[in-house]
């Protein structure tokens, strides 16, 4: 498990990688605050895998902190990492500004409400971040608002 103590050494460990699979590695909050502190001085990290660890909704809130300062990231897949409402709004709300993300996945994450919070997140992300080429949105629970509200989006280009 990784934790935060280590992050100096992932620093310099990751400094000339340009892809980081961490997939199935039993990273959770702390550990993601270890990454994180080191992606916020890296600028060569093009692709960061985390999918099936249990970062949860801090570990989810740290990533989007760290992508307000880090705009070398273009790949990020979260999925599988019991992302929440409240960790997908943050991380949405980031995108509006940070167009470095090429490819997000966010597949499969822990919604506690039927209210579509995130969807409209994510159709005002969409809206205006013009860099984002690929997103994954699988198990989402979106309903035909997404699909309205997504095609102005695609209307738009």
């Amino acid at each position: 498990m990784l934790v935060p103590s280590q992050s100096e050494n992932l620093c310099k460990i990751t400094k000339f990688l340009e892809k980081l699979n961490l997939t199935m590695c039993d990273i959770e909050a702390k550990g993601t605050e270890a990454l994180c502190t080191g992606l916020q001085m890296n600028e060569n990290l093009k692709s960061l895998i985390l999918k099936g660890n249990k970062i949860g909704r801090q570990g989810g809130i740290l990533l989007s902190a760290t992508l307000q300062v880090n705009n070398s990231l273009a790949e990020l897949d979260m999925s599988d990492t019991d992302q929440t409402n409240e960790s997908l709004i943050a991380l949405t709300t980031v995108l509006l500004d940070n167009t470095s993300i090429k490819k997000l996945n966010v597949s499969n994450p822990r919604l506690n409400s039927e209210q579509e919070e995130t969807t409209i997140h994510f159709s005002k992300m969409l809206h205006v971040n013009y860099g984002l080429t690929e997103l994954h949105l699988s198990k989402h629970d979106m309903r035909d608002f997404w699909c309205n509200t997504a095609s102005r989006k695609f209307e738009r280009q």
